[in-house]
């Protein structure tokens, strides 16, 4: 990997940094029929503006890319940032990206398919993000929503033998909502907390050569995800538990059969400590604690509890 940039100060308030990067990838695995390579060469430059009073910002950027001796259609995308009262905050993005098939995905004995296409994609973005504090008491809220249009979705699909091959489907619609919330109390050496997160994410395709697939949603993506992690801390130690909820899935791209919702209990226990100028941290896991039994890919298990030891160590000069 070879890359250089450039940092410009046009003004105070205005940022210009232009660059290239030059990357070459070598593959030797059983799994492929031969050794395979890769060459990709980018030049990119993104402009960055600040008012005076940081309450307002904004960025645009590009990219072009050449992968072997492909030509990669350019990547752009803008930015925006605006601070309200307080510490409100909200962004906008758009961009339109493209994402390249991987080796496996192209080269995997059997399995991969040298015939994929890279994708692409529109995107946007919207989130609000409002901090909030009170004596000993700290609120995190935001919320997001996206919608993203996919050219040429690059997706692993089990055929009629049972066998995974990736394949393009001609474009998807991919949007969704997530909201998220962090609070916190500290009252001297004690400290407690919780985190909650949701997702709702639809991703279906809206074009096609299979039109009794259209509007369905993706195999194994979920509609509904949420977390919830509580803890409370004293000192140097700290009790976790976490609850995962995770919604059906489906299984086939005509949506009739689907995976059961599933839930997860994870208890993990943390200790830190300092030895001198260093300091170490302990920590003990039981992961799936009451013991579900799931499935995220059909026909695939998941281990039942599990048990797990750790320790790390932070040496300091």
């Amino acid at each position: 990997i070879t890359e250089a940039e450039n940092k410009w100060y046009i003004h105070q308030q205005h940022q210009l940094l232009t660059g290239i990067n030059c990357r070459f990838s070598t593959a030797i695995s059983d799994g492929y029929q031969s050794t395979r390579e890769q060459l990709r060469a980018a030049i990119f430059a993104a402009y960055q503006f600040q008012t005076k009073n940081r309450l307002f910002e904004s960025h645009l950027r590009i990219r072009s890319e050449i992968v072997n001796t492909q030509l990669i259609r350019p990547a752009a995308s803008a930015g925006f940032i605006w601070r309200f009262y307080k510490e409100l905050k909200a962004k906008v993005q758009l961009s339109n990206n493209y994402r390249l098939p991987t080796f496996n995905d192209l080269y995997w004995k059997v399995l991969g398919n040298p015939n994929l296409k890279p994708e692409y994609s529109w995107n946007t973005e919207f989130s609000v993000q409002l901090p909030w504090s009170f004596k000993k008491i700290r609120l995190e809220t935001s919320m997001s929503c996206f919608s993203n249009w996919v050219d040429d979705w690059i997706l692993w699909t089990p055929n009629a033998t049972g066998l995974w091959r990736p394949e393009n489907i001609d474009r998807v619609w991919a949007r969704g909502i997530e909201a998220d919330l962090d609070l916190v109390y500290k009252s001297g050496p004690w400290l407690t907390g919780i985190q909650l997160n949701y997702a709702f994410t639809k991703s279906t395709r809206i074009a096609g050569k299979k039109p009794e697939t259209l509007g369905k949603q993706l195999i194994y993506v979920p509609e509904h995800q949420g977390n919830l992690k509580v803890y409370l801390q004293y000192k140097s130690t700290r009790i976790t538990y976490q609850h995962q909820m995770v919604s059906a899935r489906y299984t086939d791209n005509l949506n009739l059969e689907k995976l059961p919702l599933y839930q997860l209990a994870h208890l993990q226990i943390d200790h830190s400590f300092l030895l001198n100028t260093s300091s170490a941290a302990a920590f003990v896991r039981i992961a799936n604690l009451f013991g579900t039994n799931y499935q995220i890919i059909q026909m695939r298990p998941m281990p039942w509890q599990q048990f797990e030891l750790g320790i790390r160590l932070d040496i300091n000069h």
